[in-house]
């Protein structure tokens, strides 16, 4: 059952905030907050009570009892939850190089806010760390293969810092690869050695003077 969505249809339903929701089945607006939040599952009298009350306001109004929504909805909620709140950071690029989904660490890391990213490359939104990560892109969309323990290094919130970058290639049905998909984790002891201590060149990393730079479709 899902308990959350049941209680906030049912708030909706009668136009009740938490708090004068809690009021009706006697509890304190605390409680509500963390079963919408699913941080807590309703102990059985409570469902029992929930279930009553969902019927009843169906009756009255008229409508079709509440149900749940499919499984691959919920899933997909819990996935977008999971992307947002994710401790590293994730995002998403077209063929193009584009951004199309940042979560919320990724864009910290950039410097940028969420919405800034979408439909930019990674050189366009922060210039240092997208140069760096752009070869890496050139050479993902020709082989199609994913990339591991790709270092990055730069400044980030006045400090130098490393972080370690992997690729994934996303395909469509036919094969065809279609997106690219990616995770920037802190490296440890990145506090042990400043960027500009060992420079290095993001055209050397990716296989050296026979490596071509990174070409993109407008």
């Amino acid at each position: 059952m899902d308990w959350p969505g049941l209680i906030r249809h049912l708030r909706r339903q009668h136009h009740e905030k938490q708090a004068s929701f809690a009021c009706r089945l006697g509890i304190d607006q605390a409680t509500v907050s963390r079963w919408e939040s699913g941080r807590q599952i309703p102990a059985p009298r409570y469902r029992e009570a929930l279930l009553c009350l969902m019927n009843d306001s169906a009756a009255l109004a008229g409508d079709a009892p509440w149900s749940e929504p499919p499984p691959d909805a919920m899933d997909q909620q819990a996935i977008s939850a999971a992307f947002a709140a994710a401790p590293v950071g994730l995002f998403l690029l077209d063929r193009n190089a584009r951004f199309t989904a940042v979560n919320t660490r990724m864009a910290t890391i950039m410097g940028q806010p969420v919405k800034f990213h979408l439909g930019r490359r990674p050189s366009e939104v922060q210039t240092d760390l997208g140069r760096q990560l752009e070869p890496w892109l050139t050479r993902i969309l020709k082989d199609g293969r994913p990339l591991d323990h790709i270092e990055i290094s730069g400044w980030w919130q006045d400090e130098p810092h490393r972080w370690t970058c992997a690729l994934q290639p996303v395909s469509g049905p036919d094969g065809t690869l279609t997106a690219i998909s990616g995770a920037f984790m802190a490296s440890r002891g990145e506090e042990d050695e400043r960027p500009e201590a060992k420079p290095r060149d993001a055209w050397d990393l990716v296989g050296g003077d026979g490596f071509e730079p990174p070409t993109f479709s407008v």
